[in-house]
């Protein structure tokens, strides 16, 4: 159910929940530092993502009576990931020009997350296969974070300077 789940966080990510809050003037006019208003937004999305995927691991773990660790480390796993995902397609909508085509955008952005996503999917499968799925998913929750954090340092000097 976890996979499932992780699935339909990656899709909805392609909307770009976090470049649609930064589209708005008047984020512009607050007078904090553009890492802080990155925080503020990722906090507000990472939070919106564990309100969504809460009622789905409750009736998840009603139905098939996992341990509740597991269901808490899928938790933080796919909040971490939409944290990636979220600050990767941000850094993708910063970074590449505004003229350029939404399509090649959003082709562009599928890679680079594929890409990215590569090493945990295969430490997924091999971990699964030998029965350390838990160390697995906080390992892989620890990298999405570690990537998300890098991203967000480089997106925070393109938005307080703009972008071409």
């Amino acid at each position: 159910a976890g996979c499932f789940i992780a699935c339909s966080v990656f899709i909805r990510n392609f909307g770009n929940p976090l470049s649609n809050e930064f589209e708005t003037n008047y984020l512009f006019l607050v007078p904090e530092s553009p890492h802080k208003k990155i925080f503020y937004a990722l906090l507000g999305s990472c939070y919106e993502c564990f309100l969504d995927l809460l009622p789905a691991f409750m009736v998840t773990q009603l139905f098939h009576g996992d341990k509740v660790y597991m269901v808490a480390f899928w938790m933080l796993f796919l909040v971490s990931f939409d944290f990636f995902c979220s600050t990767t397609g941000f850094f993708i909508e910063m970074v590449l020009p505004v003229s350029l085509n939404d399509t090649i955008k959003t082709l562009f952005q599928l890679s680079l997350k594929m890409l990215a996503l590569t090493p945990i999917v295969v430490a997924l499968i091999i971990c699964g296969v030998l029965s350390k799925f838990s160390m697995t998913l906080l390992i892989a929750t620890i990298f999405n974070v570690f990537l998300g954090v890098i991203i967000t340092c480089a997106v925070a000097p393109i938005l307080h300077y703009g972008r071409t």
